[in-house]
């Protein structure tokens, strides 16, 4: 077996501090119960494979895995042993290959998806291309080794959908008016053989986005679709909120929850519209510096995973200076100040915070992921992942 088997090991580290979580009496009793919630590695999977795999999503139904060869860019199935099921070059052309490129990978339906370059292709269980989906792309960039991980796709209404983040400026290139967000859609929804998708949820009216007259760059939403809710869970990076869409119900915001983020700031920094491309950095388009040293001083929201009752958030703090200008410095401040950490919340609760981030995390359930075993000093001829759950346990405090 290839598959390394640990029987609930405490990581121990101190960054893992659990926090507890409601509690009930009795009349009978004096005592109270009080939830504790710690994150254990349960499991490990070995993928034999020389180059490096990233694994980017999870068919819980048939409890198998995609993954992404980082140097042959070959596309894999893998189960739950580690053993690989499936491998298939799509590189090069014709229809359904990507060419120089992908930057996304997963489950789409019963078949799979591929972001490629400016177009998606769509594929059936065994890997023969169905059709493709069209976007109008401002611009495309191959990655260097990593991809994004999987697209964002979703079912509702008995059809299969992928969601697109729109990035209204282009990264920097586009030149937006000082009323732009006021009538701009946060994403847009595609169906599989579509040439254009429908543009949906407007920016909400309390946002940041909306009620403040500065410009922030940081404004393309983190978005998870709840598959056991059938609910799209949708964060915007300078709020400490969660918005939740109920999906069967043509989008309907079933609730704003109010979050509570370690150190984060308040009041994030952004440039009056008309100075959005004054002063750019030599090397990174039109875009005015002080967008990146904002981006890199302001506390923001940098990913959310939702599955059933539990949501994944994780924000980096920060840095406090505001005297910085430059963003050589402020790169180099934010290595040294600002804490990224992963929070879980329950009903709106937080339940466990970390500050140790989990790099190309994929959530296997509601209490499980997976994420790649790194450790340099090691050298392996095989790739190691490894599963960690958020469990519970209950204290009785007397």
């Amino acid at each position: 077996m290839s598959k390394i088997l640990y029987h609930f090991v405490l990581l121990g580290l101190p960054a893992f501090a659990s926090l507890s979580c409601g509690s009930d009496s009795s009349s009978n009793s004096q005592s109270a119960k009080t939830t504790q919630y710690e994150l254990v590695k349960v499991d490990s999977i070995r993928i034999d494979k020389l180059e490096a795999i990233q694994i980017t999503d999870y068919d819980a139904e048939k409890r198998r895995l995609l993954a992404y060869a980082t140097s042959t860019k070959m596309c894999l199935e893998i189960d739950m042993e580690g053993n690989i099921l499936s491998e298939v070059d799509l590189t090069g052309e014709g229809p359904g290959h990507f060419g120089m490129g992908l930057t996304e990978l997963g489950y789409f339906g019963d078949g799979k998806i591929i972001h490629g370059p400016a177009v998606y292709f769509t594929y059936d269980n065994d890997w023969m291309y169905q059709s493709r989906v069209v976007y109008g792309a401002s611009g495309y960039s191959l990655p260097l080794r990593y991809i994004d991980g999987a697209p964002i796709v979703m079912r509702a209404a008995d059809e299969n959908l992928l969601i697109r983040v729109v990035d209204h400026n282009a990264g920097g290139t586009l030149k937006l008016e000082i009323n732009h967000f006021e009538q701009a859609s946060m994403i847009s929804v595609f169906r599989a053989g579509a040439e254009e998708g429908r543009a949906l949820l407007r920016y909400p009216e309390t946002s940041v986005y909306r009620r403040s007259e500065l410009f922030y760059n940081s404004h393309q939403p983190k978005v998870s679709f709840n598959v056991i809710k059938n609910q799209l869970v949708l964060a915007l990076p300078l709020e400490q909120k969660l918005y939740i869409y109920d999906v069967t119900s043509d989008f309907t915001l079933l609730e704003t929850i109010d979050l509570s983020l370690t150190d984060f700031n308040m009041e994030p920094r952004g440039l009056i519209y008309e100075d959005q491309h004054k002063n750019s950095l030599k090397g990174f388009g039109p875009s005015n510096e002080l967008n990146y040293v904002y981006g890199l001083s302001n506390s923001s929201i940098l990913d959310v995973n939702s599955e059933g009752e539990l949501t994944m958030v994780v924000h980096k703090t920060g840095f406090s200076n505001n005297a910085i200008t430059s963003y050589q410095e402020a790169n180099k401040v934010a290595g040294i100040e600002s804490q990224t950490f992963t929070s879980f919340f329950m009903a709106g609760q937080k339940v466990y915070e970390t500050d140790k981030r989990f790099p190309r995390l994929v959530r296997l359930s509601e209490r499980q992921f997976i994420v790649p075993n790194i450790n340099e000093e090691i050298e392996r001829d095989y790739n190691q992942y490894d599963i960690y759950e958020l469990s519970e346990r209950i204290e009785v405090d007397r």
